[in-house]
């Protein structure tokens, strides 16, 4: 029972989850599934910056753990996130996405 609930907490886990939402949101949109797929990498290296962004604040001290256990080093957290995702809506919106929904679903993320 215990190896089930592990593969459902990984599953469902929030990083997971945030992978696989920009190909359901464009695939729908767009119906093309190589579209889809280009922009679930490019969201993937933002997701995947945030998590270097966390192991390597870890390294250097800013954080003391990857969890983010400590309520004070969430701010630096949050402040870094808001950047990155500031980037990646103009890096969305200069490489001519006009799909709405993609640009409401990043901002929800």
């Amino acid at each position: 029972m215990i190896y089930f609930a592990k593969a459902v907490s990984i599953i469902f886990h929030p990083a997971i989850l945030i992978l696989f939402l920009p190909f359901l949101v464009v695939y729908r949109q767009t119906e093309s599934s190589f579209y889809a797929l280009k922009w679930q990498i490019f969201s993937a290296l933002f997701v995947f910056l945030a998590g270097l962004l966390v192991f390597l604040g870890e390294a250097a001290g800013v954080f003391s753990d990857s969890d983010l256990t400590k309520r004070n080093e969430r701010n630096k957290f949050y402040t870094m996130v808001i950047i990155l995702l500031a980037l990646y809506i103009v890096a969305v919106v200069f490489f001519n996405s006009s799909k709405k929904p993609l640009k409401l679903t990043d901002v929800g993320l």
